[in-house]
């Protein structure tokens, strides 16, 4: 459970930073999308991982349970703290724009941590793994990068969309 809300955690600040504004750092519609988004996309990244691991590791399942396996997937991905501290202070403190590597970085060492807390859990690393989980970072790092493009402008849509109604209110009264 710690684990989770920590990963969950980690994806937020990755959705904050990513809609982040260098102009406007503190803005509400900016803040709670990134926060939203992150976390929806955490929970995408977090089904993929373990699903993908899962079926790779079916007699590690059978023979240590579901939950066990979810724990080591989970410790594994606590490595995405670094990176999530990072991308804030590069973000918030040094006022940098360009952060997508810092979330491509951290999905790919989380997973491949994740596949060695699962050779830890079967008492022998194994590279299929590694490689499964290499494959699955990298493309959830490309549906990341691609998408961030679309989120960047959901907080614009939605001020606007905010401003036209209070327009139209405004015009009937």
């Amino acid at each position: 459970m710690k684990y989770s809300f920590l990963v969950f955690l980690c994806f937020a600040v990755f959705g904050l930073v990513a809609v982040h504004n260098p102009f406007d750092r503190f803005n509400a519609f900016n803040l709670t999308v990134g926060v939203i988004t992150g976390i929806c996309f955490g929970i995408v990244y977090r089904f993929m991982l373990s699903f993908i691991l899962g079926i790779t590791n079916r007699k590690l399942k059978q023979k240590h349970g579901r939950k066990e396996v979810k724990k080591a997937i989970a410790r594994g991905m606590t490595f995405l703290l670094p990176f999530a501290l990072m991308s804030l202070v590069a973000a918030y403190l040094l006022h940098w724009t360009a952060l997508a590597g810092f979330v491509s970085a951290a999905f790919m060492t989380a997973s491949v941590a994740a596949a060695v807390e699962l050779g830890k859990l079967k008492g022998k690393q194994e590279a299929k793994d590694a490689l499964f989980a290499s494959v699955t970072a990298s493309l959830l790092g490309i549906a990341w990068n691609f998408s961030l493009n679309f989120v960047g402008k959901i907080p614009l849509y939605l001020e606007g969309a905010v401003h036209l109604l209070k327009t139209g209110i405004n015009l009937f009264r």
